[in-house]
C-alpha cells in the first residue's frame, strides 16, 4: 500500500467508525458530517476538482477557484495534480487495462483500493490541457504538494474546536470515498436496470437518473464521456443538471472555447 492508505485512509476509517458509534450519544455528529459534505464533497470535490479543475468547464474568479480548490483537498480523496491526472487518464483509456478505476480490473479495486496502491502514481496522464493548468499553477501546486500536510492540521483544528465535528468530518470523507468508489466507479460502468447510453464513448459508461441523490451530478456519466468539455450534459427534458446551474452562478464572463451549452 502506499503513504496515501497509511496517512490519510486508515486514520480516516477508523475515526469514522468512531464516530459512527458515537452518533449514538453524539447525534450532531451527522449534522457535522453534512455539513462538511456539502461543502468539501459536493462543492469542492463535484464543483472544484471534477468540473472546474480536471475538465475546466467554466471559468471563475481567482478567489473563488482557490476556495473550491481548498474545499476539494479538504475532502480527503487525493491531491489536486494527482487526482486531475488520474481522471484524465480515466478519460482516455475509459474501461481498458490503463484505465485507473474501471471495474474490468475487479470489484474491489474499482471501489476501494485503486488509489490506496503504489502503482497507482504511475497511473496518471500529464499532457492534457487541464492537467497542465494545474502544474503551471503555483497556489494549486502549492496545495497539492501539502495535502498531507493540510489535512492533518485541519483535523487538529477540528479538535480544538469539537470533537464531534472531527468525527462529523471524518465521516464525511468516508462517505464520499463510498460515493465515488461504488456508485460512479463501478455502478455508472456496468450494466444495471435503468441505465442508458445517450453518447458515443470509448467505454460502457452509462447514465442513470434515479440515482442523481447519490451521484450529485455524475448520473449523465454517458453524457460526460462522450464529450468532457461541455457542461451542459442534459438531452432530454427530463435529465435535470443541478451542476449546471450551480457553475453557470460561479461562471465568471463566458465558458471555455469548446464548451458552449
Amino acid at each position: 500500500m502506499n503513504q496515501y492508505f497509511y496517512v490519510i485512509y486508515m486514520p480516516h476509517l477508523i475515526l469514522s467508525l468512531v464516530g459512527i458509534w458515537g452518533s449514538i450519544s453524539h447525534p450532531e455528529i451527522w449534522w457535522w458530517a453534512l455539513g462538511f459534505w456539502v461543502v468539501f464533497g459536493y462543492l469542492g470535490h463535484n464543483i472544484g476538482y471534477h468540473r472546474l479543475l480536471a475538465h475546466r468547464q467554466f471559468k471563475t474568479w481567482r478567489p473563488v477557484e482557490l476556495a473550491l480548490a481548498a474545499f476539494g483537498t479538504m475532502i480527503a480523496y487525493g491531491p489536486i495534480l494527482f487526482w486531475c491526472a488520474s481522471h484524465a487518464r480515466h478519460h482516455k483509456c475509459e474501461d481498458t487495462p490503463m484505465d485507473p478505476t474501471t471495474p474490468a480490473r475487479g470489484f474491489w479495486h474499482s471501489t476501494v483500493t485503486w488509489n490506496l496502491k503504489r502503482k497507482c502514481g504511475s497511473e496518471i496522464e500529464l499532457r492534457s490541457y487541464p492537467v497542465v493548468a494545474v502544474m503551471r499553477d503555483r497556489k494549486l501546486m502549492w496545495m497539492s504538494r501539502h495535502f498531507f500536510l493540510i489535512i492533518w492540521v485541519w483535523m487538529v483544528i477540528l479538535v480544538w474546536i469539537s470533537p464531534p465535528a472531527l468525527l462529523g468530518y471524518v465521516i464525511a470523507t468516508m462517505y464520499e470515498r463510498l460515493r465515488i468508489g461504488f456508485v460512479v466507479n463501478w455502478l455508472m460502468h456496468v450494466n444495471v436496470p435503468g441505465s442508458y447510453r445517450t453518447r458515443l464513448s470509448i467505454g460502457r459508461s452509462k447514465n442513470f437518473v434515479l440515482l442523481y441523490p447519490l451521484t450529485m451530478g455524475f448520473s449523465l456519466h454517458n453524457a460526460h464521456h462522450g464529450n468532457p468539455k461541455k457542461l451542459n450534459e442534459s438531452s432530454r427534458w427530463w435529465e435535470v443538471g443541478v451542476d449546471e446551474r450551480i457553475c453557470k452562478v460561479l461562471t465568471k464572463n463566458d465558458p471555455l472555447p469548446g464548451t458552449e451549452h
